[in-house]
């Protein structure tokens, strides 16, 4: 397959050059880099574009991409079959198909990381397993949160979504790092409480957070799914129902 990294700079048109260039930058920033971008996959039976996430790893000199899993319906694709080539605006996605770790050279050693990009944040399943032995997300050390929330000027939408990737830290019991343009970028400890945090104006030059608290706990959650709580909200199912049926005479 072809692949071509799509971003606003004519070189995108050429992979090996956006990579050498996310490599330099990485290098001379002297950190690993983690930027937005579009990604194009074009074979023989056509194209797919995906939403998408870049890491450059300065150490290794190599580019680690995952492609965003969780599209907004009418916003990012058109659900229920009406996808049609010819209908489909050119701003749409394709879906990602799995959670991808990543892993980058730090100080304390060699990380790994679980991403999300924007509404993937919502779905307690793009970080599970993230603590289970034998599964695709073994060995991640923190979570990693990119996106967009500038849709909404009331700020209700990055309220929602800072909630839930609190929600999403206490059930993976990770620490997760927020890049968010006008949202709430920062950090969010294992046990689900923000020890950094940037107001939601832009930021106009690098700001350092601080160190990300590695957490390697695990918690039920993580073992268990999501099954303990629909059981019960089937118990209380029954005990609504058999309490309401009325008594035999």
């Amino acid at each position: 397959d072809h692949v071509r990294a799509v971003m606003a700079s004519p070189v995108a048109e050429y992979p090996t050059e956006v990579r050498r260039q996310l490599i330099e930058t990485a290098i001379r920033l002297g950190t690993n880099l983690v930027i937005g971008c579009e990604h194009l996959r074009v074979n023989e039976h056509g194209h797919q574009q995906f939403n998408s996430l870049l890491c450059a790893t300065p150490g290794h000199r190599s580019v680690a991409c995952y492609d965003k899993r969780f599209l907004v319906p009418w916003g990012e694709f058109t659900p229920y079959g009406f996808s049609a080539a010819a209908a489909r605006p050119a701003w749409f996605y394709d879906h990602g198909n799995h959670a991808c770790p990543i892993s980058v050279d730090t100080h304390v050693g060699r990380l790994t990381f679980a991403p999300a990009i924007c509404y993937d944040i919502l779905f307690p399943s793009q970080f599970a397993g993230v603590a289970r032995r034998g599964q695709a997300c073994r060995g991640v050390d923190f979570l990693v949160h990119c996106g967009a929330e500038g849709q909404d000027a009331t700020g209700l939408l990055s309220e929602l979504l800072q909630r839930e990737a609190r929600l999403r830290a206490i059930e993976s019991r990770r620490a997760m790092v927020r890049s968010i343009n006008f949202g709430y970028s920062g950090i969010i400890d294992g046990t689900g409480r923000v020890v950094q945090k940037l107001p939601r104006t832009p930021v106009k030059k690098p700001v350092t957070l601080g160190a990300v608290p590695i957490d390697t706990r695990c918690s039920v959650y993580t073992h268990t799914g999501d099954w303990p709580v629909v059981a019960v909200c089937a118990l209380f199912a029954c005990t609504a129902f058999f309490r309401r049926r009325p008594a035999r005479e």
